[in-house]
């Protein structure tokens, strides 16, 4: 654990990683060096899926021949509140945080009230206050707390692809599932939010491993994992805060899905 403390510390530095997320990546390690399946629920959210590696000649081909659809530089003209109403259904929670080290989880109705000032979210409804994570403790942002999976966020954390060449990505993976937002992380990236509530798992993987394939991080297949906030604010040091600008937004796509889904989850 020391070693690896001391890893994180000199090497992560567009954030900091606290201890209890080092011990998790431990224990997952160890779990799924020996039985797999005494990690995984009936829901096979945490199952650990083999991504495949980066195709850089497949991304190149992409960058040279996909007509990008929208302009990183433009916003969509959405804010916080108004994104999180949308993304969200009347009385769900939502898990936000300040910090990566703190969690809250609100009726989406009163996260929208303080949205703006907010770092991250968990882009996925939320069951409850707390629920008990894989070591047995009470958590408030954990896999065993998320409600379902609703959307998946592809984010493409390379300097050598910037922003406008990661929007050219997002628009190749739209045509396989709904795009609904695009979020400026305020830093070398994007958040290119994906609605797959409606699709079985397997499919949530297979587009997820054409994802991977294209440079996606594969740490966000978690289903807890923070994202950055749409309209919030990221907060780095003593550097002005920097808006995380929402530069696509489509509301088509997100009626469409909601449509979608809805026929879906009828009995």
């Amino acid at each position: 654990m020391e070693y690896l403390r001391q890893c994180c510390d000199s090497f992560v530095k567009h954030r900091s990683v606290p201890d209890r997320e080092i011990s998790a990546a431990v224990r997952l390690a160890y779990a799924s060096a020996g039985n797999v399946k005494s990690f995984q629920t009936h829901s096979s959210r945490r199952s650990i899926p083999q991504w495949p590696e980066r195709d850089s000649e497949a991304i190149q081909r992409v960058l040279g021949t996909i007509s990008p659809l929208f302009d990183v530089a433009v916003e969509a003209g959405i804010t916080a509140s108004d994104a999180l109403s949308s993304l969200f259904r009347p009385g769900e929670f939502v898990c936000t945080g300040p910090a990566t080290t703190i969690a809250t989880i609100r009726k989406v109705e009163d996260t929208i009230s303080d949205a703006e000032h907010l770092q991250f979210v968990v882009p996925n409804p939320m069951q409850g206050l707390s629920a008990i994570n894989n070591a047995g403790e009470p958590s408030i942002r954990c896999q065993n707390n998320v409600l379902a999976r609703r959307y998946l966020i592809i984010e493409v954390d390379d300097l050598a692809i910037p922003k406008p060449e990661q929007a050219k990505l997002a628009s190749l993976l739209s045509k396989a599932v709904p795009l609904v937002m695009a979020v400026d992380s305020g830093g070398k990236s994007l958040h290119s939010w994906f609605a797959v509530e409606a699709m079985p798992v397997a499919e949530q993987a297979k587009f997820f491993s054409l994802a991977c394939s294209l440079g996606a991080d594969r740490a966000l297949w978690n289903i807890a994992s923070w994202v950055r906030m749409p309209g919030g604010l990221r907060i780095k040091g003593d550097h002005p805060p920097v808006r995380q600008r929402i530069v696509y937004f489509s509301r088509n796509a997100l009626m469409q899905v909601k449509q979608t889904t809805q026929g879906a989850l009828l009995p």
